[in-house]
């Protein structure tokens, strides 16, 4: 099987959305990439982040690009299952039956806003256990091909543990680190959706159990093997979901056969909590593309270089001096990393996080020679 023009079209579309999706954001290109994956695989996504990081308002223009039905709820200990599912139906009740009328509650959606989803009471968290795993309610299957949560925190409570694992990808939003971002942040333009019909993602949605995963199944095997090492476990239902969004990034860069760059979406299915987030990213990218972790150990090296140099004192001679020594360290970063973007072997995936990588080691520099040259 193959993808046909009509499919090649929807995923054109899906391509042309992420890229104003990126116009209008900053330092968001991830969870763009992430929600499209999820929504072809028929994931649900839980993003996490302190308030104030838009990430209401990325989903509620993620929403805008499909024609289906849309609904939307913040969760507080109140909510009664009637705001999610519907109230009772009085033509039933009469007949001594419980039918609820689901018309624009969360049965009835395609895609589901669920916000503050650690928020709601105990019984309305096990209500949407069904509903979120299944994709069913009452046992009748229902159109959701997406629910996307939002949260400020992590839960360790046990007794939501079994609706927290509903949530399959695991993204954490972080506030813009860039100050040229964040200048860049009062000045973007406004999303202006290209249309995708539910029918274009269904239909290229058929296409998903055709992609050959055979390639990357030792390669899952090994990074299974490294993650349990350094013990973080993962059910073979969530390897199995991992699969699926493997097959679906495969399908949106237009191939038929997945290869070992699509596991990548492995980095936001595989923790459950903040500090397994990093060693996670680390055993992904060390089976992936051992380039990526180098890159993000450059990243991590020249955020110490900056800070070091930061703390010190550019009036005093010695650490004047050390500083000095910080931002020839940060030069040779620098070095290091053009070396690799002028390899021709390098993927674009790597490309991209290399020239992102430079960028900031180049601010990094900066910031501390303006500080040097400042007390000379």
């Amino acid at each position: 099987m193959s993808i046909n023009q009509k499919q090649e079209k929807t995923i054109r579309k899906i391509q042309k959305n992420e890229i104003l999706l990126r116009k209008s954001y900053v330092e968001r290109d991830e969870v763009f990439n992430l929600l499209f994956i999820a929504y072809l695989a028929n994931m649900n996504v839980l993003m996490l982040g302190a308030p104030g990081l838009a990430k209401s308002h990325i989903l509620k223009n993620f929403a805008h690009i499909f024609d289906g039905k849309f609904f939307f709820i913040q969760l507080m200990k109140s909510t009664k299952m009637e705001e999610l599912a519907g109230p009772y139906r009085l033509t039933e009740l009469r007949n001594d039956l419980l039918v609820r009328n689901t018309d624009r509650k969360l049965p009835w959606a395609d895609f589901a806003f669920i916000d503050e989803v650690f928020h709601g009471s105990s019984h309305i968290l096990q209500g949407l256990n069904e509903i979120l795993n299944e994709k069913t309610y009452e046992g009748n299957p229902i159109p959701l091909k997406i629910a996307v949560g939002t949260t400020n925190f992590v839960t360790d409570d046990i007794e939501v543990e079994a609706f927290y694992d509903r949530w399959t990808c695991r993204y954490f939003v972080r506030d813009i680190m860039s100050s040229k971002n964040f200048q860049k942040m009062f000045d973007l333009p406004e999303f202006n959706p290209v249309k995708i019909n539910m029918g274009e993602m269904e239909d290229l949605a058929n296409l998903l159990p055709a992609v050959d995963i055979s390639n990357i199944i030792p390669v899952v095997s090994e990074l299974r093997d490294n993650l349990r090492d350094i013990e973080i476990e993962a059910s073979p239902r969530r390897w199995m979901q991992g699969m699926q969004l493997i097959r679906a990034s495969a399908l949106l860069n237009e191939r038929m056969v997945a290869t070992s760059e699509d596991m990548q979406v492995l980095r936001h299915i595989l923790w459950d909590t903040e500090q397994q987030i990093e060693p996670v990213r680390k055993q992904v990218e060390s089976v992936v593309d051992p380039t990526l972790r180098q890159l993000h150990e450059f990243i991590l090296q020249g955020k110490e270089l900056y800070e070091m140099g930061n703390s010190l004192n550019p009036r005093n001679n010695a650490e004047l001096q050390s500083i000095a020594s910080n931002v020839n360290a940060l030069e040779r970063l620098e070095d290091d990393i053009e070396r690799i973007l002028t390899r021709g072997d390098i993927s674009p995936m790597v490309r991209q996080m290399g020239e992102q990588t430079k960028n900031s080691i180049q601010i990094y520099r900066n910031r501390l020679f303006n500080r040097m040259s400042s007390a000379v």
